[in-house]
């Protein structure tokens, strides 16, 4: 897939994996389905967070074709997402279970690089966009 050509389908991927997130947080996790040592009622903030990324990434699919301030504003705000959670994760290290450790290891292990390339692509667009308005000049 070549995100730089079409950098809205990253915005789709986010979705996806937020909308994932979301029920695995939610219904699982919370729910001490799944025990991971983190209060239930902060795994339910992480998991309207996850939903709320997920409505934003849609909504800017739709509505935000060819600007570079979505897919920027939503790969910060995963970083953030994952800083928040592995901080959680040292804050409540002496509850930390071994699965959510792996849980929340393997979530950031997936989510920060797709961060990072969002920001780039982001960028690079951001530049092209530029450059194209000098060159009309």
């Amino acid at each position: 897939m070549d995100w730089l050509k079409k950098p809205e389908n990253l915005l789709l991927t986010d979705a996806v994996g937020a909308v994932a997130t979301a029920l695995a947080t939610g219904l699982f996790l919370a729910t001490s389905l799944l025990p991971t040592g983190i209060p239930s009622w902060i795994l339910w903030v992480l998991s309207l967070a996850a939903a709320g990324y997920a409505v934003f990434d849609i909504l800017s699919y739709r509505l935000a074709h060819g600007s570079s301030w979505p897919l920027a504003t939503i790969g910060g705000l995963n970083l953030l997402y994952c800083a928040t959670a592995i901080g959680l994760c040292l804050g409540h290290w002496s509850s930390l279970t071994v699965f959510g450790a792996i849980y929340f290891g393997l979530e950031s292990a997936i989510v920060i690089p797709l961060a990072i390339m969002e920001l780039w692509v982001s960028t690079r667009n951001l530049k092209s966009q530029i450059w194209n308005m000098k060159s009309k000049r």
